[in-house]
């Protein structure tokens, strides 16, 4: 093969090139090659062409249309003519040495790791005997990685705002005798003393597609069989004329004859050990025997084995609600690191330690969420505060869960460092005050500058420039925020601590008493704005009938050709905008555009207020309020012991205005994220322009730091970048979201477990860990996917990889065929959802609604009805 191809590789025993240009299975074929083994003979297509096709689909347009189309625009891709006839010229001389028919298989850049082997997740094409079908097999494997489930996979697997390439791995076909997967050590159990192996006749793709296979343990040591569950194989795949494969029955003689016996065991044990010993690390071998041969066709390492995880509690009860669902690459890059910081600066005032690696604020399935397990762990350092009061403070439930999910840690170093965190909170609330009126007319003087409609005449460097005085401006807003929010959650723990040890259980409800009715809380403000206006227009019968007809994104244009009342109307909206018009109902999501922008939400909103017969006065709900809470005030020092009433009252007005001020700098810091916003807006324009994006919101799936590079460096592969992330996040959202609060198991989703006290018990085999009991729904085929509802058990006779979207939607998954290597549990181990198969009849004897417990560790379930 001529070593001047552009995009191939020769499949030989020289390790070529590394893993970034071949993937994880040509890479690991190579290593496999250079030791020795016997593996069928091929070339790889390098991830370098991968990228060039992608890069000139997204170039034409193609990866901004959404997931589906973008898979049929790889599908379909026309290669360029080098490409072509390097891969033609490949195949000929391949085919010269070891006849027509080739295996073509995915070969990712993230396969094939230690922490995801993306399993079942990248096509293969066997049996491809001509050019055409070679071209498209090829295609057809790029294709595999724009689908919702793989995206997805890798969404949870690598680090956010990366996206895998894929290498394909061109091969002799070995028209196997019997095939099948191999790990060596028990990944049900996680006993390294044993392997596990599952084997079909004939070609291997019947193992892992979950049909009909043995599965045998064997002994490390010698190789003898401990134990093994022999399937009934009525059929076996082999090579079809033409191409493809088809089903042939297998030899009445073989159908319940092990395909491992007592001999071959040891050849499998002898071969799979020295792999193990080249690589260091438990592996997961596909074999094929042809001849008396064994020929591997992939290893990996063993990614998900029987093993207890840690379980952790999360909740979005209180972070959620700034950023509810998925959020954009561009949000996350400021907003992450900045609520980190937050968690970091909070913490750290109170006088507490925050362990090396603690995150606090993650990402799940796109979403944020808080890790209350982590944020308990940090606050048991507090004397005196239970986990239900922080858990009140953290905005969740989760109490119960929480049990055995987080470290206790000492609280000796907590009391060491009291004296220095107190007097760095005094001096801090000394100094706020100063530093807060300073950082207001500094913010008024950016704000006052920033070119909101002349932006687009900014030269590059000035721009540039402008992100990073913004940056400044955020920063500094921000860190004030976090200093006002510390002050604040100490002594709203404070006065919580007071209010239980004075006054026992009545102190939660009088607690909530205590902190309304505060006035100048500016997150209240623009409803009592819309409601002060609504008021007004409802004194003029008329202008009130001509808003409520209105639709509220016209509402402006048709007042601007009215008269006195209209106009008079236009101003107060205008007014309102101008105040508010920075606020947004995803308001942390910097995508979303701002109510000076879009206002058909807070118009919305004045008319629901118009349709409210007793529209109540503004004024007079907040000096009820008021009244309210001083009467409240009043009676609660009153019911003090006299040395404690002055004590507590000075600490009650420290903790409300410290409420105040939060809520103040939290507007600050959204009005900064308006500026962010507009920047990015910009960046996307100027990109559009030169082509490197297809609409300026495009810039959102842009980080931070990214936007200023390209300002600064003029980085090439923007746009690839840009619409790869797009696709990611199109496919998290269509994601049923999580529940508020919820348990995970390593990588796994825990849902509420209900006892079964007894029921109908169905045994299969072990397929993954966990133990779930939810509603059944049973699929017979993929297009009956609707019936499955987030937490669902799904049901099914057996799963491939067309399966595998459902299982992010399932708390479990039942199959009637498979073996502990199939695909329905290998995947599931992935995803870490409970798994038991080879139930005989499961679609049969169970039915929908049926609730179900089923046991993975066990490969037992049990029905209740």
């Amino acid at each position: 093969m001529s070593a001047e191809y552009k995009y191939i590789v020769p499949l030989t025993g020289a390790v070529s090139q590394g893993r970034a240009e071949l993937g994880g299975k040509a890479h690991n074929l190579q290593l496999l090659m250079e030791a020795n083994f016997h593996v069928p003979g091929g070339f790889v297509v390098t991830a370098g062409a991968f990228r060039k096709v992608i890069a000139g689909i997204v170039a034409d347009g193609g990866g901004w249309d959404g997931i589906d189309r973008m898979f049929e625009l790889v599908r379909d891709a026309r290669l360029p003519q080098l490409m072509v006839d390097e891969i033609l010229s490949a195949a000929s001389s391949l085919r010269t040495i070891t006849g027509p028919a080739l295996v073509v298989r995915s070969s990712a850049t993230t396969e094939d790791l230690e922490n995801s082997s993306m399993a079942g997740q990248a096509a293969s094409f066997v049996n491809v005997v001509t050019d055409d079908s070679l071209l498209k097999a090829i295609t057809g494997c790029w294709a595999s990685l724009f689908t919702r489930e793989t995206i997805t996979y890798h969404s949870s697997k690598s680090p956010a705002g990366t996206f895998p390439e894929m290498a394909v791995v061109v091969q002799q076909l070995v028209p196997a005798y019997r095939a099948g997967v191999l790990f060596t050590l028990n990944p049900v159990t996680g006993d390294t003393s044993q392997f596990l192996a599952s084997a079909s006749w004939g070609l291997g793709e019947t193992v892992v597609a979950g049909r009909a296979a043995d599965t045998v343990v064997l002994d490390r040591r010698d190789g003898s069989v401990v134990d093994e569950e022999l399937a009934d194989k009525q059929e076996r795949l082999v090579p079809a004329t033409g191409g493809g494969v088809t089903r042939q029955p297998v030899p009445p003689g073989l159908t319940k004859v092990p395909v491992i016996d007592e001999t071959f065991a040891r050849t499998l044990v002898e071969v799979a050990t020295r792999v193990e010993e080249v690589f260091g690390a438990p592996q997961d071998l596909e074999w094929a025997e042809w001849e008396g041969r064994v020929y591997l066709l992939q290893t990996r390492p063993v990614t998900a084995v029987g093993r207890k995880e840690r379980r952790t509690v999360w909740s979005n009860a209180n972070v959620g609600e700034a950023l509810p669902g998925v959020g954009t690459p561009f949000t996350w890059s400021i907003i992450h690191s900045f609520s980190r910081k937050g968690f970091l600066h909070a913490f750290r005032g109170l006088g507490c330690r925050v362990p090396d690696g603690y995150e606090i604020v993650g990402s799940v399935r796109g979403r944020v969420y808080l890790n209350l397990s982590e944020f308990m762990s940090v606050t048991s350092q507090i004397p005196f505060i239970s986990p239900k009061m922080l858990l009140q403070v953290a905005g969740g439930g989760g109490v119960d869960e929480l049990e055995g999910t987080y470290k206790k840690l000492p609280r000796v170093g907590f009391l060491a460092r009291s004296p220095t965190t107190l007097s760095r909170l005094l001096w801090s609330r000394m100094v706020s005050p100063t530093r807060i009126a300073l950082s207001a007319q500094k913010f008024k003087r950016f704000e006052s500058e920033f070119p909101f409609d002349t932006i687009g005449e900014l030269p590059t460097e000035e721009l540039a420039a402008l992100y990073r005085r913004t940056d400044e401006v955020f920063e500094q807003t921000g860190t004030l925020m976090l200093e006002v929010s510390s002050h604040f959650l100490m002594n709203y723990l404070s006065t919580s601590v007071a209010l239980k040890r004075l006054l026992g259980d009545r102190a939660a409800r009088l607690e909530r008493a205590l902190f309304s009715g505060l006035a100048g809380i500016r997150s209240a403000e623009p409803g009592l704005d819309l409601l002060r206006m609504a008021r007004s227009v409802a004194r003029s019968p008329a202008l009130a009938a001509q808003v409520l007809k209105a639709r509220p994104e016209h509402l402006l244009q048709e007042l601007a050709g009215g008269g006195k009342e209209e106009h008079s109307l236009l101003l107060a909206i205008e007014a309102f905008l101008e105040s508010h018009g920075h606020r947004a109902a995803r308001e942390a999501e910097i995508s979303e555009p701002r109510w000076r922008e879009d206002p058909s939400f807070p118009l919305s909103v004045l008319q629901k207020y118009l349709q409210d017969p007793h529209l109540p006065d503004p004024e007079r709900m907040i000096s009820d309020r008021i009244m309210r809470r001083e009467e409240v005030t009043n009676r609660v020092v009153k019911s003090l012991p006299r040395p404690f009433r002055r004590f507590f009252s000075r600490l009650l007005r420290t903790s409300q205005e410290a409420a105040r001020t939060r809520e103040e700098m939290r507007n600050s810091v959204v009005h900064t994220i308006g500026f962010y916003r507009n920047l990015a807006l910009e960046v996307g324009r100027r990109l559009v322009a030169e082509g490197t994006l297809q609409a300026a919101e495009d810039a959102f799936y842009l980080t931070r730091l990214e936007q200023i590079a390209f300002l600064e460096e003029k980085p090439s592969g923007l746009g690839v970048v840009a619409a790869m992330r797009k696709l990611e996040h199109e496919a998290l959202e269509s994601l049923p979201d999580l529940p508020g609060t919820f348990v995970m198991e390593g990588d796994r989703l825990l849902l509420s477990q209900h006892e079964v006290s007894s029921g109908m018990r169905l045994t299969g085999l072990p397929g993954s860990s966990g133990v779930v009991t939810g509603r059944v729904a049973v699929v017979k085929h993929p297009g009956e996917q609707e019936k499955v509802r987030h937490g669902d058990v799904l049901v099914a006779p057996f799963t491939d990889v067309g399966w595998t979207p459902l299982f992010l939607v399932a708390s479990a998954v039942v199959t009637e065929l498979g073996g502990p290597l199939s695909h329905s549990c290998v995947v599931a181990r992935e995803y870490g959802v409970p798994a038991v198969v080879n139930v005989k009849n499961a679609t049969t004897i169970l039915k929908d609604g049926d609730i179900v417990t089923v046991d993975g560790d066990q490969g037992v379930l049990i029905v209740k009805r």
